[in-house]
């Protein structure tokens, strides 16, 4: 039979029991490694492990050896489990001959067996059509199994996630399954990782969007930019979280200050030039802003050139104006400066420590100026 497996539940291969031979391939690594150990929980007799499971890697062992392995008769009440890896070494045409002998051998593995040829994902495996070698595949197809793992959708990847929060104990809602799979990618093995985060987060709660925002570092560059959108819409705490993630892929904290302040000033010249724009009433579209306004504008880094991202800067803008960046920009070259070894004594604002430098700075430049709470309370 042929089969696709896009979860961990492999009921149906083994019903109504499991074949003598099994070929799993495919870009899914993950729950094609789960297969093994799942197959010696329901094959092998647990007091004989060591006897009637063994491991043999197709680079290295020839078809005989392995069918030799599978012939063996168990020492225990269960099946003989015989795991092959590396089986994607015969999809090269030298080694071709080791799967057709094995393929015209099938029949001679007994029921007392149980065969299992993993295939490591190569770089076209999306593309595959076969699994190692035809006449292989149909042979294994006949007598017993060959299960192909997809890569998943994300749907598929959000559904993985939610069982395996459920298996926690815990319940997680689908929004913040696809949140995690569009911050993360759909690796099941950072799914996993980022997934029992999340769920140690939320404690006896609902894991939601909020936890996963809350723990989720999706990459170095994703977190940075992140941060620099919390220092930039002053929300002091969500930016020293994300402070927090930012540094820790980076070991050297000075390399990871410098990265972050330019990041920052970059920021803040897009928020200074929206000020400028949306003061004279004109809304974030790149085809508002008359000629005239344009020639003011640096011509390397305008904000017209952000495309979508100019409604985000239009919105920071609403927490700014030309005095509060003129400070913050200042207060980003103190602190490189600092970083860097020179360390004003007349200000004595920032020290020698990059990492603490950093933090300081994001308190100071984030907080929200009293004339916003005011004009807020105004509004109530």
């Amino acid at each position: 039979m042929n089969l696709h497996q896009r979860t961990a539940n492999f009921e149906r291969l083994w019903q109504p029991e499991c074949p003598r031979i099994i070929l799993a391939w495919g870009p899914e690594e993950y729950l094609k490694a789960a297969l093994a150990p799942a197959l010696a929980a329901k094959t092998v007799d647990s007091d004989f492990p060591e006897f009637d499971y063994e491991r043999l890697d197709a680079e290295r062992d020839t078809a005989a050896t392995i069918l030799s392995a599978a012939m063996q008769p168990p020492m225990g009440t269960g099946r003989r489990l015989v795991v092959v890896h590396g089986v994607e070494t015969w999809r090269d045409r030298t080694q071709a001959v080791q799967a057709t002998t094995l393929a015209s051998a099938i029949g001679r593995i007994p029921p007392t067996a149980c065969l299992l040829l993993l295939v490591r994902a190569q770089n076209d495996e999306s593309r595959r059509k076969v699994g190692v070698h035809p006449a292989l595949d149909a042979a294994v197809a006949e007598a017993g199994a060959v299960v192909q793992f997809p890569a998943l959708s994300e749907e598929d990847a959000a559904l993985w996630c939610i069982r395996r929060v459920n298996a926690l104990g815990q319940a997680m809602t689908e929004d913040a399954a696809h949140r995690l799979v569009e911050l993360t990618g759909r690796d099941l093995w950072t799914l996993g990782n980022e997934a029992d985060k999340a769920a140690s987060w939320a404690g006896d709660a609902v894991v939601t969007e909020v936890a996963v925002n809350a723990v989720t570092i999706a990459a170095a560059e994703d977190v940075g930019f992140a941060f620099v959108d919390a220092v930039c819409a002053r929300d002091t705490d969500r930016a020293m979280r994300l402070l927090h993630g930012a540094l820790a892929f980076e070991p050297r904290a000075q390399t990871a200050a410098a990265r972050l302040i330019a990041l920052i000033a970059r920021q803040l010249r897009f928020i200074w030039q929206a000020v400028h724009i949306a003061g004279q009433g004109i809304r974030a579209d790149a085809a508002s802003v008359p000629e005239t306004l344009l020639q003011e504008l640096p011509e390397d880094g305008r904000v017209t050139s952000l495309g979508w991202r100019m409604k985000q800067c239009w919105s920071q803008a609403r927490v700014w104006n030309a005095e509060d960046i003129r400070s913050a920009l200042e207060l980003a070259l103190e602190c490189d400066l600092a970083n860097k070894g020179g360390v004003l004594e007349s200000h004595a604002r920032f020290g020698l420590n990059p990492a603490r430098n950093l933090e300081l700075l994001v308190m100071q430049i984030s907080q929200r100026p009293a004339r916003l709470d005011r004009r807020a309370a105004s509004r109530t």
